[in-house]
């Protein structure tokens, strides 16, 4: 798929997201908050079916086309899990579980934060010793 696709499909996948966001909270539906995250589910559910693929021809072959490792790949997929979790845990909180603490639902995307923001850091510094 070009990068021209990709970046066309992730717009539409965010714009339908927001679209179904804002008619639910405006009151327009009722909906199942299930429902209005479908958008971002069928996105991160191609985004790891690709991630599974490069593993498993990784796996087959021994090396990737594109030179990421397998620690990076596999990293990938925590991070998508992280996501993964956050969305589920807000849904659940919104749909059914109204008294508990939205600390709790926001657990997962502090995680998937930390994570990013670790990986940044450490690029960085990887950078700097190169230099």
């Amino acid at each position: 798929m070009a990068l021209v696709h990709r970046v066309l499909f992730t717009w539409l996948m965010t714009l339908f997201f927001l679209i179904l966001l804002v008619l639910r909270l405006d009151g327009g539906t009722g909906w199942n908050w299930f429902i209005i995250f479908v958008p971002l589910w069928a996105f991160d559910a191609i985004i790891l079916a690709m991630l599974a693929l490069r593993m498993i021809r990784h796996c087959r072959n021994g090396y990737d086309t594109d030179d990421v490792t397998m620690r990076k790949k596999l990293w990938y997929l925590l991070v998508m899990m992280l996501k993964l979790g956050f969305q589920m845990a807000l849904c659940l909180k919104l749909q059914y579980f109204q008294g508990i603490p939205f600390y709790l639902a926001f657990l997962p995307l502090w995680g998937f934060l930390l994570c990013v923001a670790g990986d940044i850091f450490r690029s960085f510094l990887l950078r700097l010793r190169n230099d």
